[in-house]
């Protein structure tokens, strides 16, 4: 998303499905020129420097103030991606399934810890799914995670979640059900005296060869697209734009017949700013449905809105 090139401090994102948001920010959003210089490496010895090891290309203070850019760079990064990804999940009216791939540990000519193929894997079983009947129209979202455990070359393997729409796969009951957002065994819950007949049941993909898959239905209301598109985000942590540092890797996958939202940014007076929103909703024929606060950065107000 490329920074505006005029101030603002509202912002309406219309979504192909209908659906609407404002963002109120308490302070003007313009683009500033970065002061920070560039640090330039020197050609120095090497040299120990305390709390950093060895270190040839900066002094001390030149290395702390390298950290911090970085640091900045990543979170930028992260925000920037996550609102990407949020804007994609809202652009689809409804999601449904929610997908997980990981890979098996013993496959001769793949390594589940290299990023680029794992990727590769998943995102060419979902574009082989298309010429599958009734898949002609499949979206989807793919998003990468680290495993927390460390494998034998020192390195983290990769697994990931998608969300499907306007599809039909083939797959099969695993025997499993979603309780309390946890898997369990119908059998064991059915010991338990708990009705599996009303809860949502697992199934695995057929014709994943590379390892596992699990697949589960999302609801189709407007509430159900908004909790999973926020549960997805939850994958989109520092942890895993980190490892990406210094390769040019895509952060996540999407299918391009996705429609994106239409984005109007506005600089109003801050005594005028309630009825701009207000006369906004009522061209619209929207109405507030809740909000929420944020204070990360910048203080704002985001109206989610509904149907009149």
């Amino acid at each position: 998303m490329q920074s505006p090139k005029k101030p603002f401090n509202i912002k309406v994102i219309r979504y192909p499905t209908g659906q609407m948001q404002v963002r109120r920010y308490d302070s003007l959003i313009e683009k500033k020129k970065s002061k920070k210089k560039k640090i330039e490496k020197q050609e120095q010895p090497k040299v120990w420097i305390d709390g950093f090891g060895y270190c040839t290309q900066y002094t001390k203070e030149e290395y702390l103030e390298f950290c911090k850019q970085r640091n900045y760079r990543v979170a930028k990064s992260v925000s920037e991606t996550r609102k990407r990804v949020y804007n994609k999940a809202r652009s689809v009216g409804s999601w449904k399934y929610f997908l997980t791939f990981s890979f098996k540990n013993d496959l001769p000519n793949l390594d589940r810890t290299d990023y680029k193929r794992t990727s590769s894997c998943v995102c060419q079983f979902l574009k082989n799914q298309r010429r599958q009947e009734g898949n002609s129209e499949l979206k989807y979202i793919v998003l990468g995670e680290r495993h927390v455990r460390v494998e034998e070359n020192g390195k983290r393997a990769y697994h990931y979640h998608a969300l499907v729409a306007d599809c039909s796969f083939r797959m099969t009951d695993s025997g499993r059900v979603s309780f309390k957002g946890k898997t369990y065994k119908k059998s064991y819950l059915k010991k338990k005296g708990i009705d599996v007949e009303s809860l949502k049941t697992i199934y695995n993909l057929d014709g994943f060869r590379w390892g596992y898959t699990t697949c589960i239905e999302i609801g189709e209301t407007e509430e159900d697209v908004l909790r999973m598109t926020k549960y997805v985000l939850k994958y989109l942590c520092k942890d895993l734009l980190d490892s990406f540092q210094g390769k040019r890797e895509k952060r996540f996958f999407a299918s391009r017949n996705i429609p994106a939202p239409v984005e109007e940014i506005f600089n109003v007076k801050s005594d005028m700013m309630d009825a701009f929103i207000e006369n906004i909703l009522k061209e619209n024929l929207k109405e507030v449905s809740h909000t929420r606060k944020t204070n990360k950065y910048i203080k704002t107000t985001i109206y989610e809105t509904k149907d009149i």
